[in-house]
């Protein structure tokens, strides 16, 4: 939910920094929608999956760390009280830290040595997690699954990119 410049300047910086943190958190569902049953359950974006190691994907998230970081200009810190002037800093420092890590070349490399098990056991996780309780639930499933093997295809050009890069 996107509002007008006049309605956001005329909310408080305390409205103006819950708007950003509720409205950055469901942006970021929108990048990661995967990551929605995990935080959530099920949800609008229980049928999508990204194609998170694509060049494109990545421009998108370092669009929504540098969206991030112009909102949190225009919101005056001295006029947020302790609690609220931690989540600015938090919100700016993640965004920061992301933005960095998005700049090196081969950062996504790390899906494949996570200790969780990385893509294979992901998925594993996914179908435990997903919610299975209906009719649309199941059709959400068969969506998100016809969308996998674009997934694990990218996942596979990251991996020889990768392996071209050694010696």
């Amino acid at each position: 939910m996107l509002l007008a410049p006049a309605l956001c300047a005329a909310q408080t910086a305390s409205q103006r920094l819950e708007r950003l943190a509720a409205e950055s958190y469901e942006r970021a569902l929108d990048l990661f929608p995967v990551g929605e049953i995990f935080s959530r359950g099920a949800g609008p974006r229980q049928d999508r999956v990204e194609l998170t190691y694509a060049d494109e994907h990545r421009e998108r998230q370092r669009a929504h760390h540098r969206w991030i970081l112009a909102e949190l200009d225009g919101i005056p810190t001295a006029e947020l009280d302790t609690s609220e002037k931690l989540t600015h800093a938090l919100l700016a420092w993640r965004a920061r830290d992301s933005l960095e890590y998005l700049g090196y070349r081969f950062h996504q490399h790390t899906a494949f040595i996570h200790i969780s098990g990385g893509v294979p056991f992901g998925l594993v996780r996914v179908v435990e997690t997903q919610p299975f309780r209906s009719e649309a639930d199941y059709e959400a499933w068969f969506r998100r699954l016809r969308r996998y093997p674009a997934f694990l295809d990218d996942t596979a050009r990251l991996m020889r990119e990768g392996m071209a890069t050694v010696p």
